[in-house]
């Protein structure tokens, strides 16, 4: 859906993409867009199915009006799930699309595709084989700087100890997983009870970037938040610094870090030194803003789901009904 009047109302500029009954979920689709005209979309596919399908990644340069569908993606050896997780661009053409594949064993196995020429053609740079170790845990977001430098974050929900963050030299080919020392004067704060993952991987260079790590405390009978930080390197990963932060996804704002989404909403001024609480939500989020004061949230609260808007910085969020009407 596509809209030109901040939300009031929306015209379906859905891809062409063949529909397909998935055996265990609806067919999910996610989407990257750069600016108004410009975007792209892939979706969920059933490769374990008896006709083997196709699988493309559409990209739009006119607001949706037209899609231009890229050169099939390669599903050989897939034969689970084909789940797209993260999509994703930089300036100058590269992109990167990362997939889940199946899962088990406190394993979320995953493809990588990346592309140089945005997105016409695709290359399966990753498979899920072997013993990578980002083929264990949650993927929790994923990055790059160039069309050879990326991080990728994972949460092990308190199955493995510590926080890492994985390193690409080599446009995912291979990964380095780094382990994240936790702040001095808490020791033990990446160890058990407390259950720690990374998240929210920002690189505004191949040697400069930054991250969240989330933790959780498990104490019997009741599991509650835990410590938040910000880890920033500017040498590429070899020492770090780390600030608190509140919990929920990072977001940022013409590079810099702004905000922290969860169901306290808080905003930053000096990037991440301190910070102010907007609001306190009943509702869990996916947050876009366009300036300090004008964003959008898609709202769930158990199986209630709404689109929202704030003209004030997040102080307060007004309900916008669903209007879809035809272009032109």
């Amino acid at each position: 859906l596509h809209t030109a009047d901040g939300g009031t109302t929306w015209v379906d500029v859905t891809p062409p993409e063949p529909i397909q009954v998935m055996p265990y979920a609806t067919q999910a689709a996610i989407g990257y867009f750069t600016d108004g005209n410009t975007g792209w979309v892939a979706y969920a596919q059933a490769p374990g199915a008896a006709a083997q399908p196709t699988a493309v990644v559409w990209r739009t340069t006119d607001a949706g009006r037209t899609w231009t569908a890229c050169a099939p993606l390669d599903l050989s050896g897939l034969e689970e799930t084909f789940a797209p997780r993260f999509l994703g661009f930089a300036d100058d053409g590269t992109g990167w699309l990362l997939v889940d594949v199946g899962a088990g064993m406190s394993h979320e196995y995953v493809a990588l595709y990346t592309t140089g020429d945005s997105g016409e053609t695709w290359e399966r740079v990753l498979d899920p084989y072997g013993d990578a170790p980002i083929q264990v845990c949650w993927k929790t977001g994923i990055t790059f700087a160039d069309a050879q430098t990326g991080w990728l974050t994972r949460d092990c929900r308190g199955v493995a100890e510590g926080a890492f963050v994985d390193v690409t030299g080599d446009g995912g080919r291979t990964w380095e997983s780094v382990q994240l020392l936790p702040p001095e004067d808490q020791p033990e704060a990446f160890t058990y009870p407390n259950a720690c993952g990374t998240h929210s991987p920002y690189l505004s260079s191949p040697l400069s970037g930054l991250l969240g790590v989330s933790c959780q405390t498990y104490e019997p009978g009741e599991v509650r938040p835990g410590l938040s930080l910000v880890y920033r390197t500017r040498d590429g990963g070899t020492i770090w610094t780390a600030d608190p932060a509140p919990g929920g996804e990072l977001g940022l704002m013409a590079g810099r870090l702004t905000w922290a989404f969860g169901r306290e909403i808080q905003m930053t001024a000096d990037d991440g030194r301190t910070w102010s609480l907007v609001k306190t939500v009943n509702w869990d989020g996916q947050f876009d803003f366009v300036d300090p004061v004008n964003g959008w949230a898609v709202a769930r609260e158990g199986e209630e789901i709404a689109l929202v808007r704030t003209e004030d910085g997040g102080a307060s969020w007004q309900l916008l009904p669903p209007v879809t009407t035809s272009e032109g």
